[in-house]
């Protein structure tokens, strides 16, 4: 328990920052044509990635049957954020709120 009273649980979770465009064969970046929608719909893509991340995870560990079900009976949820404004807010986003409170 913390000094403010609130209990932790385990909750693993990771943060990634997907580029909204990409690289062509020249090097030269395009920006992704949107109609304000997500590349890919945030349902499926909490299954996609609960499938691919069990997939390495069971050619690192020996993951029996029981676990394997106990993973994918969870809910993997993705949190789709819109598109940053700026690159600050990237770096506001991934410091978190201590940090921005220290350096404004």
């Amino acid at each position: 328990m913390l000094f403010n009273g609130v209990t932790l649980s385990l909750h693993p979770h990771l943060h990634c920052i997907i580029p909204g465009g990409g690289v062509d064969a020249k090097g030269n970046w395009h920006n992704l044509r949107s109609d304000g929608k997500f590349l890919f719909a945030v349902k499926a893509m909490s299954k996609v990635f609960r499938a691919k991340y069990v997939a390495e995870l069971r050619k690192k560990l020996e993951i029996d049957k029981a676990l394997r079900e106990e993973l994918f009976a969870k809910n993997w949820i993705v949190y789709a954020k819109r598109p940053f404004g700026s690159a600050k807010s990237v770096v506001e986003y991934l410091v978190g709120p201590p940090m921005r409170q220290i350096h404004p």
